[in-house]
């Protein structure tokens, strides 16, 4: 487990939509570069913010998610030219996050089909300026042009679907946990993250397991009475102790875990 880190974004389904924002033109600050997977399947690895990925068809290319930035699309074409002629035909954006959404505009513009499922249409639509103000929250405080980047987008976007992490927002971890295994029954080689490099099944059942017992752990509790507060303080999971950023996200998937298991659903993407 030295090299996992349970906590990022795994991506196993490619799936496509039409957004637009601006400007398109802006420097990169968060580069990547392509790992090769397969002959025709590549992947972007950025050691900070979201990947991107390339499956190579006999005529064009689907990129999947395209980067947190306005510049991040056309960094990735440019880097894919080294490894193919054939045009970007689609962009498929796994989910509504915005580091994953906001080099759509310039894909766009290049000619590109955006899809997307229709709840992360909903959620981008009707969030997204509060979507970009958690992120700059989270990570742009020491960077006022990220800021105004994000504050002067203008967010439309048509479709989207999602494997629900754990992350920094609110997910529905029974809903992800039912995900995983449907995905693990496919016996892929690899699944390619969102967030990280690729890791094997070997891994995702131990997460699976990791949030097994965490929802046992915590049930046990409100079957008690405990209140959050109390169970963030006492309870604990050994096993996962040496697992990257336990110790520093293990209270916030508590009370996702609580949240989910007492039908308090989510609060900040959930607002039907």
């Amino acid at each position: 487990m030295k090299n996992l880190s349970l906590w990022r974004s795994i991506t196993i389904s490619f799936v496509l939509c039409p957004l637009v924002f601006s400007p398109l033109g802006a420097e990169v600050y968060y580069r990547g570069d392509w790992v090769k997977i397969t002959d025709r399947v590549y992947h972007f690895q950025r050691k900070q913010s979201s990947n991107s990925g390339a499956i190579i068809m006999k005529d064009y290319v689907v990129i999947v998610d395209a980067g947190q930035e306005p510049g991040s699309g056309k960094e990735v074409v440019d880097k894919l030219s080294t490894i193919t002629d054939k045009p970007v035909k689609y962009v498929v954006i796994t989910h509504y996050h915005d580091d994953h959404i906001m080099s759509i505009p310039w894909f766009k513009k290049q000619g590109a089909v955006v899809i997307a499922h229709d709840e992360s249409n909903r959620i981008i639509r009707e969030m997204g300026t509060k979507l970009i103000d958690q992120r700059i929250n989270i990570f742009g405080k020491n960077r006022p042009e990220l800021k105004q980047i994000l504050k002067d987008a203008v967010i439309d976007v048509a479709d989207v679907t999602s494997v629900q992490p754990i992350n920094y927002d609110y997910p529905n971890i029974k809903q992800w946990t039912t995900a995983m295994q449907s995905a693990m029954e496919l016996e892929p080689a690899l699944y390619l993250a969102g967030h990280g490099t690729p890791i094997k099944t070997d891994t995702v059942k131990e997460i699976v397991e990791y949030y097994s017992d965490l929802r046992k752990g915590i049930q046990a509790y409100i079957d008690k009475g405990v209140p959050l507060e109390k169970i963030q303080a006492e309870f604990q999971l050994p096993k996962y102790k040496d697992w990257p950023n336990y110790k520093d996200r293990f209270k916030t998937h508590i009370m996702v875990m609580y949240k989910e298991l007492t039908g308090e659903t989510k609060k900040f993407y959930d607002i039907k």
